[in-house]
């Protein structure tokens, strides 16, 4: 029979070897979750790679959760400029939505979209004024620089509507139903929804674009 000692020593090994093979389930438990707080994509939607990781934001100016999502995002993005590519894609999921698409894509065109960005949210947010129409949208940007007039040209011209045409490939690819909705490298799509808030959000960022780095 064996002494209480012996027993006691072989106890404490079993349990050392139970707790070597539980901490790595405990480690994963803490990484987000694929289809959960994020989703791989069936076929990614860009060709993503490069020496930084591309970060894509699916937004529509007349959403409240973009708007709240700005700061935090915009902070967060400062801090990883050595390693995130960083895009907006308005999404153009309607009428009214491909309208504001098409003048972001316009104001970019124009070299103006950084600089009204935030205006438009607060335009929007703070002031109540949703800039509904066309020529409300050209009234707007007018303010910073643009003769109402041409930018509505450049509002269905060429150059916009081939952006336009790539937006939708992106919003339709990435399975998004709302909006904001994160597009990491062109394989993985997250969200506050998805994962839970958007400081769990940023996170799961940093988890795929970790995930996602050369």
């Amino acid at each position: 029979m064996e002494s209480p000692a012996r027993f006691a020593a072989t106890l404490l090994l079993a349990l050392a070897g139970l707790a070597l093979i539980a901490a790595p389930a405990l480690a994963s438990a803490d990484e987000p979750a694929e289809g959960i707080d994020y989703v791989r994509l069936d076929s990614p939607v860009t060709d993503g790679g490069g020496e930084r990781v591309e970060v894509l934001e699916l937004f529509w100016y007349g959403c409240p959760h973009c708007y709240h999502l700005e700061e935090p995002l915009q902070a967060w993005l400062e801090e990883r400029a050595d390693v995130v590519r960083f895009e907006r894609i308005p999404a153009p999921f309607n009428e009214e939505w491909a309208r504001h698409a098409r003048a972001y894509y316009a104001a970019e065109l124009h070299g103006i979209a950084e600089e009204a960005h935030g205006a438009f949210f607060r335009r929007v947010h703070e002031q109540g004024d949703h800039l509904h129409g066309r020529d409300a949208l050209a009234a707007f940007y007018a303010d910073f620089g643009v003769e109402p007039a041409r930018f509505l040209r450049t509002m269905d011209g060429f150059g916009v509507n081939t952006k336009m045409r790539r937006a939708e490939r992106i919003a339709r690819g990435s399975g998004a139903e709302g909006v904001p909705a994160i597009l990491i490298d062109g394989r993985f799509r997250t969200s506050p929804s998805r994962a839970g808030s958007r400081e769990a959000m940023l996170e799961v960022m940093d988890y795929l674009i970790e995930k996602s780095r050369p």
